[in-house]
C-alpha cells in the first residue's frame, strides 16, 4: 500500500522516474536469469584458475629439491610451469566461449 502512494507521488512529481526504476527491475531480473543459466562458464573458469595456482605451487615444490637440501633448479621449475599455464588457460578460454555464446543468446532473444 505504501508503495503504491509513494509511485502515485512519484507519478505526480515526475512520470519519467517510475518509467526508469521499472526497467531497472527489468534489466537486473535479466542480468540474473544470465548469471544462473551460465554455471558451466563459472565452473570452468574455476578450474581453470585452481589448475593455475595448484600446477605453480606444485612446480615449485618440484623444484625445491630432493628434500634432504633446498636447491633451486630453474628446468625443473619451469617444464612443469609451461603444462600447467596451458591446461589453466585453455579451461579460462573455453569458459570465456561459453560466456560470450551465452551473451549471444541472450542479445537474440
Amino acid at each position: 500500500m505504501m508503495r503504491k502512494h509513494l509511485e502515485s507521488v512519484l507519478i505526480a512529481v515526475h512520470p519519467s522516474v517510475v518509467c526508469c526504476q521499472k526497467k531497472r527491475k527489468q534489466a537486473s531480473s535479466a542480468n540474473d536469469v544470465v548469471g544462473n543459466e551460465n554455471t558451466i562458464g563459472g565452473i570452468l573458469k574455476a578450474i581453470g584458475i585452481l589448475i593455475l595456482i595448484a600446477g605453480t605451487i606444485g612446480s615449485l615444490v618440484i623444484a625445491g629439491g630432493d628434500g634432504y637440501r633446498y636447491e633451486f633448479s630453474f628446468l625443473r621449475f619451469i617444464l612443469p610451469e609451461i603444462g600447467t599455464i596451458i591446461s589453466g588457460m585453455m579451461f579460462l578460454g573455453f569458459s570465456e566461449i561459453i560466456q560470450l555464446l551465452q551473451d549471444i543468446k541472450n542479445k537474440l532473444k
